[in-house]
């Protein structure tokens, strides 16, 4: 629900270390306040309709593209990718083999930014890069916010013609990315941006949590969203809803016990088929044999 009125809180100084680590990125200093004072965020940090519509089920066959670059500032991808692929992993372990794929492209640049979501057709995008107010920085320069709206959106278009499944969630794990994600917000679901600069460890322990509990399945994205949110002790990560985040939740991998009745189900199915043609072989036989007769 979208609750009336700016959040002005005010904005505690980090601590000397994380003064020194890296964030997504620090190459223009804007405060999370002065950001807040241009926009106005509900307190919840969910912004959808007061009543929203329930979401299409979530695919089966679940995709995950995970697009990283480090143009200005290291980050260190290959590491946040595997620790978020466990992550949505660990509750259902190796029974996600046949339903989930994650995808990495690291040291992504401008142009393979639409092939990569192209190529690999993900349910979820999740962009782990240096963010400004109007960009993202990729290994050959910066794309802007409405540069990258328009290409997920023409991916999404053309999805939806092809009738396959389209981008469902973003996650936006960059500095500054909250207009990003109020733009991305227009044609997808489900989008997470943040206010102002992020460090990267709390970045990745945002991610982390909210996959995880996602990837236990009986978590809705509502409630992943806000235990990752307290788990990371950031709350300026903000959730844009075009549907209902409470009704939004991934569908859990089959249990032994249903994989054998499935398996069951699908041998009688077959062995029903199998004593129809042969039933239709036999009144065949029979029909032919009458008319036979007859012209005798």
């Amino acid at each position: 629900t979208v609750l009336e009125g700016s959040l002005k809180a005010p904005v505690t100084p980090p601590p000397q270390a994380q003064l020194n680590s890296p964030t997504r990125p620090l190459m223009a200093r804007v405060t999370t306040e002065s950001i807040l004072g241009q926009m106005s965020i509900p307190v919840d940090r969910i912004i959808c309709d007061n009543n929203p519509e329930a979401p299409d089920p979530a695919p089966r066959k679940l995709k995950i593209l995970f697009l990283g670059a480090h143009a200005k500032v290291p980050l260190e991808l290959e590491k946040e990718a595997k620790q978020l692929e466990e992550a949505i992993c660990k509750e259902h372990g190796g029974k996600w083999r046949d339903l989930l794929t994650f995808k990495s492209v690291f040291y992504t640049d401008t142009k393979s930014v639409l092939e990569a979501i192209r190529v690999h057709e993900p349910t979820f995008l999740h962009f782990a890069c240096h963010g400004e107010n109007e960009s993202l920085n990729f290994t050959d320069g910066d794309r802007s916010f409405d540069s990258l709206a328009g290409m997920i959106n023409t991916f999404n278009q053309q999805a939806g013609v092809r009738q396959q499944p389209s981008i469902r969630l973003v996650v936006c794990n960059t500095c500054n990315s909250v207009d990003l994600a109020r733009k991305l917000s227009k044609f997808i679901d489900f989008v997470v941006g943040h206010v102002g600069p992020v460090y990267d460890d709390k970045a990745v322990e945002f991610a982390t949590t909210l996959y995880r509990n996602l990837g236990d399945t009986r978590n809705s994205l509502k409630h992943s969203f806000e235990l990752a949110l307290k788990n990371a002790d950031d709350m300026d990560y903000v959730l844009f809803a075009g549907k209902d985040p409470a009704k939004f939740r991934l569908t859990p991998p089959k249990t032994r016990g249903e994989e054998e009745k499935e398996a069951w189900e699908k041998e009688i199915q077959q062995e029903q088929a199998m004593l129809v043609q042969k039933q239709a072989m036999l009144i065949q036989g029979l029909e032919k044999e009458a008319a036979t007769r007859q012209y005798h």
